[in-house]
């Protein structure tokens, strides 16, 4: 009976350790920490604007997504944002042209924070604004990847 409670233990920790641990394949990390970056936007009127890729993500989700959402579909908009977002640092944007995304669905929409005021009228602003932060920053840093490279994260407004 103990003999069979032994082999029952090895087993055990063999399917919850062993096996996975085998499985998981250990790759070097190519992706770069993307915390601090800057993102480089051209404007609507053709300036370009340094702006913080978090701050820039706010007017990403709030282009892309209606803010009727939950937040835990904002939040995936956000990370898949950010994902696209970090990959055209990564390959240096548009580096020829001087910028790394417009404001256009040709790269990401994006809302300015008077935009967003003038969209969403001055009570909702406010609102919508809490909800838009808690899912971006709530999310800050975190990106997709495959084999250790940003996946590409493309999809669909709505």
């Amino acid at each position: 009976m103990k003999k069979d409670w032994i082999g029952l233990i090895a087993l055990s920790l063999c399917i919850v350790f062993i096996i996975p641990w085998s499985v998981v394949r250990w790759h070097k990390e190519k992706v770069t920490n993307i915390g601090d970056h800057q993102i480089r936007v051209l404007m609507p009127d053709e300036r370009v604007v340094k702006l913080p890729l978090e701050e820039y993500l706010l007017g990403v989700v709030a282009a892309e997504m209606p803010m009727e959402f939950e937040v835990e579909a904002l939040k995936a908009q956000a990370i898949a944002a950010r994902t696209y977002a970090a990959k055209r640092l990564a390959q240096n944007g548009l580096s020829e042209v001087g910028y790394d995304v417009d404001t256009t669905v040709k790269t990401q929409a994006w809302l300015s924070d008077a935009q967003m005021k003038k969209n969403w009228g001055w009570l909702n602003y406010w609102r919508y604004k809490n909800k838009l932060q808690k899912a971006v920053l709530g999310t800050q840093g975190m990106v997709l990847v495959y084999n250790g490279d940003y996946i590409e994260a493309l999809y669909h407004s709505s």
